[in-house]
């Protein structure tokens, strides 16, 4: 969980790996070379702030050009064993799980379980679960008549946890935004942990469902014909709640659809194998759930269930806004100045890859749609990630 200090944290490191970066990728302080690595190497020890910022910079890629090159200063950096010590540490950190920026947790509130990947908070603020997201995320199931059967739009989103807990809290329908493509990409990752984890769980419950329902039924049969009659049914039973259970769980084929190759990593099944925290509002780790999240992130579908995801700046909002003819009456009726009619704008689907011909072009290159300027929300969720 991210806080004040974790962003004072990632400006320091920000500046520092860069003051390095700037040396390493300058020919003519190629003197200074040595000196730059000593220090990065020493900087990645301080922290993971360090070392996400080291990637995000690329400098496994420098630091691999400079030793491909046939120049004297490359010869000179690699005569030196220590020099060389120094860059195969560089790279192994920022080629292990210290870079990685991206372990699977999952935060439980009031017996709701959320699965959360974090990326670099030198991604942005939104790439970080912050503490005042809890509070909201305890609000909202403390009243969940806010958000039932509501379409509900979520400005700076982030990781999505807020948002996702409002769609598990019944939610008809949740937009997630944010503006930042990092940003947007993990989101997405997140809304597909989620969606595969509660279809994994719907699986477990109507198989659990099925066996009693089988047990009850056999213990009545037993009564009335004897256990032979008994067995042979529940046999029967089993088989059926075994097809039931293949039927009710996506295979990879399907999980994958219109998301490419999901390199044959069953997502639902890594959610059954690992073993989740349980703390209230706390989070917890898994490698498996890393593994989980590589596999979601090759979804490619901005939307699943009752959960999408769009992209949204807050000055474009604000420029359209105030190219609104009647955008000085609006201003003075929200600033209680008195009454205005605004004319009402029809509402059109929440959650549509093809809300304008902007959206369409922006999921044919990869990238989150728009939210349309049309719709319109009962519910509007919002937090100040700082306070």
């Amino acid at each position: 969980m991210a806080d004040e200090a974790s962003f004072l944290e990632v400006l320091v490191a920000n500046e520092r790996v860069g003051n390095w970066m700037d040396i390493l990728c300058d020919p003519y302080q190629r003197s200074r070379h040595k000196f730059a690595i000593s220090q990065l190497q020493q900087d990645l020890q301080r922290g993971t702030s360090y070392v996400e910022e080291a990637t995000r910079m690329g400098v496994v890629q420098v630091l691999t050009k400079l030793l491909s090159q046939t120049s004297e200063g490359a010869a000179d950096l690699k005569a030196d064993e220590k020099v060389m010590d120094a860059i195969s540490h560089i790279i192994a950190a920022c080629s292990g799980p210290m870079a990685c920026g991206g372990k699977v947790c999952t935060y439980t509130f009031d017996g709701l379980r959320v699965y959360i990947r974090e990326g670099a908070l030198g991604d942005g603020l939104g790439a970080k679960v912050w503490a005042v997201c809890h509070i909201m995320c305890r609000e909202l199931l403390a009243h969940p008549g806010i958000v039932e059967d509501q379409q509900v739009l979520e400005l700076g989103s982030g990781t999505g946890l807020v948002g996702i807990v409002a769609a598990l809290a019944g939610a008809k329908q949740v937009v997630l935004t944010d503006y930042l493509p990092e940003v947007l990409i993990n989101l997405r990752t997140c809304m597909h942990i989620n969606s595969a984890a509660v279809q994994r769980t719907a699986a477990k419950a109507a198989t659990t469902q099925q066996q009693q329902h089988s047990g009850a039924q056999s213990h009545a049969l037993e009564g009335l014909f004897g256990p032979a009659a008994a067995a042979a049914t529940a046999g029967a039973g089993a088989q059926g709640a075994s097809d039931d259970e293949q039927q009710l769980v996506p295979d990879d084929a399907e999980l994958s659809d219109n998301a490419g190759s999901v390199d044959d990593v069953d997502v639902l099944g890594m959610f059954s194998k690992q073993q989740w925290g349980s703390a209230s509002g706390s989070g917890t780790g898994s490698s498996d759930g890393h593994a989980a999240a590589v596999a979601a992130s090759k979804m490619a579908a901005w939307e699943v269930d009752n959960m999408c995801v769009r992209h949204m700046d807050w000055q474009e909002s604000m420029n359209v806004l105030q190219a609104a003819p009647n955008a000085s009456a609006i201003a003075s009726s929200a600033a209680g100045c008195g009454e205005v009619d605004v004319p009402h704008m029809p509402a059109g689907p929440a959650c549509t890859s093809h809300s304008s011909s902007g959206s369409s072009a922006a999921v044919a290159a990869g990238q989150a749609p728009g939210v349309p300027l049309g719709q319109q929300y009962p519910v509007i969720l919002g937090n100040e990630v700082m306070y």
